[in-house]
């Protein structure tokens, strides 16, 4: 076993963790609610840049427990969704059954997709803290490239990697400024502590390896992987509240305060095709 796998062997130990907390914390009851009545939970910007599913065969990757890949089939997308975490699994399954919602969910490695789907898509997507989890960002993108049908989608939004240079500091007036070098792409492991998503600080999950990359390295894997880039946006709004003195605008996004409001990329998305 490689370094990388038993990293990411941690950190499959430590989504299963987060399983029951988070079915339980308020973040995704509030997905959970807006499916059970008939919405999704997807934000506008993805949902427009993706375009419209209707009819199409979708891949999921990194699905976690399946409120996204539901919110696809809620917009008319044959679904599937890939995880390594069974917890995370089991409840996207339990989900799918609750909402009446025609979807599969597989269990594997995200590297292991080809070998785990025997099928090719029109549209593969991921999203929102899914790379900070990935070691080898050039393989990740082979692999879901190797899973699109000729003229298929592949469509990523995540974190900004200038956003991962920004930490809350007591000496600038806004309390957030650079902490981090751009290029140290890690790894970076880190010990126990609450989720994203936890409601209490007492609800922690395990150990955990982030490893960063740079905008570069994402448009390089991209191309390295076959694709044809059809833009790469930034945006200057974040989906959750990365920092405590972020504030939440009228439309559920988190922006920085002060003089650094709407001046740096807190989040990037990526559409590509295969040809």
């Amino acid at each position: 076993m490689t370094d990388s796998d038993a990293h990411m062997e941690t950190n499959r130990r430590s989504w299963d963790q987060c399983v029951p907390i988070h079915l339980k914390s308020q973040m995704y009851g509030g997905f959970f609610n807006t499916l059970r009545n008939g919405d999704h939970c997807l934000d506008p910007i993805i949902v427009e840049e993706v375009g419209d599913v209707a009819g199409k065969s979708l891949l999921h990757l990194q699905c976690h427990v399946g409120h996204d890949t539901l919110s696809w089939a809620r917009l008319g997308a044959r679904v599937t969704g890939l995880d390594f975490s069974p917890p995370a699994i089991e409840a996207a399954r339990n989900l799918a059954a609750e909402l009446a919602l025609d979807a599969r969910f597989v269990c594997a490695n995200v590297y292991d997709t080809a070998e785990a789907i025997d099928e090719r898509f029109d549209v593969v997507f991921a999203s929102v803290g899914v790379f900070c989890w990935i070691p080898d960002l050039p393989r990740w993108m082979r692999v879901a490239a190797s899973m699109l049908k000729k003229g298929g989608v592949l469509y990523v939004m995540d974190g900004h990697p200038f956003a991962d240079l920004i930490g809350e500091r007591t000496d600038v007036p806004e309390g957030i400024g650079i902490a981090a070098n751009y290029f140290d792409r890690g790894p970076h492991p880190f010990g126990p502590g609450p989720s994203y998503a936890s409601d209490s600080p007492d609800q922690t999950v395990g150990d955990g390896v982030e490893w960063t990359h740079t905008v570069g390295d994402f448009v390089n894997a991209v191309i390295e992987a076959g694709l044809r880039i059809d833009f790469l946006h930034e945006h200057p709004r974040d989906f959750f509240q990365r920092f405590k003195p972020m504030e939440c605008d009228d439309k559920g996004r988190w922006r920085l305060p002060g003089n650094l409001c709407d001046k740096v990329p807190m989040v990037m998305s990526i559409r590509a095709m295969a040809d």
